[in-house]
């Protein structure tokens, strides 16, 4: 929720577990990249914690200049994965725990496409952002004046 929003693009920014944890695992990436030393520790967590307008003004340009140039992050369609232990099947769209995966991509690992098992099925990590609901958490930060998770 926007602490002080200026306009009803920072009242409020959704996001389901599946599509946060990229989020947060993003900002805590380019927090700690560019010595920003903000307190994230909770942020997974819906108890208040957030950042003040200063912070998401940092933020967001972090995360602007991140996706501006990257190379599997064009169209708003694609997605930045993260490694968390939960795996789809992309013929199925079942969640599995693919066989020895986890030593080939540990928790942590970011992927922009689908890998194949040793099984052969072609998998993407559960947890994933589209490029699009990236760029609407930089607007939000951009006009919610802060914000707590709730």
């Amino acid at each position: 929720m926007g602490i002080n929003p200026i306009n009803e693009e920072g009242e409020t920014f959704r996001a389901n577990l599946w599509s946060w944890r990229p989020i947060h695992y993003l900002c805590e990436y380019l927090n700690m990249k560019h010595n920003l030393n903000f307190d994230m520790s909770r942020w997974g967590y819906n108890d208040g914690c957030g950042l003040n307008a200063k912070e998401c003004m940092k933020m967001a340009d972090k995360l602007e200049k991140h996706i501006k140039d990257h190379p599997f992050l064009k169209s708003d369609d694609d997605r930045m994965y993260v490694c968390l232990g939960m795996w789809i099947d992309t013929n199925t769209n079942q969640s599995i725990r693919p066989q020895g995966i986890s030593v080939q991509y540990p928790n942590g690992t970011i992927l922009y496409s689908s890998v194949v098992t040793k099984a052969g099925d072609l998998v993407v990590p559960a947890h994933s952002v589209t490029l699009a609901h990236l760029k609407r958490f930089i607007s939000f930060l951009k006009v919610c004046g802060g914000f707590k998770i709730f």
